[in-house]
């Protein structure tokens, strides 16, 4: 239920130290409160669909690594449309979220696969 997501992003948000990942917009006010950096990988939306369809042919069938057991990779036309329809859909309302919530917090918004290997290569030096 939402009610209790929300107490789960709130025990998670509440340790000291912590990254979160993902646009759930219902808890996006909870977690940018007490986030210090925020970063939106900004994506093209044709990017997005290649690494969908990439990651159902590797993983076809199976359970990736990176999810919980039981979750077998499949890629939905459903998933497929939300991904294509984001950038007009849900895009502007989530950077208009961002630019009224983050105020003076460390945001960055990473357009290319490359300027997120500079940004990691900034932090690691």
């Amino acid at each position: 239920s939402r009610e209790e997501w929300s107490k789960r992003v709130q025990m998670l948000i509440d340790r000291p130290n912590w990254v979160m990942d993902g646009n759930y917009g219902g808890t996006m006010e909870m977690r940018i409160g007490r986030a210090d950096t925020i970063i939106f990988l900004d994506f093209s939306r044709w990017l997005c669909l290649w690494r969908v369809l990439k990651r159902g042919w590797q993983h076809r069938g199976q359970v990736r690594p990176d999810m919980a057991l039981g979750c077998t990779e499949r890629v939905e036309w459903q998933f497929m449309w939300y991904i294509f329809r984001y950038p007009d859909t849900r895009r502007p309302g989530v950077l208009e979220r961002m630019e009224r919530l983050v105020g003076d917090k460390n945001t960055y918004i990473l357009q290319s696969p490359k300027e997120v290997k500079r940004f990691l290569r900034k932090l690691s030096i």
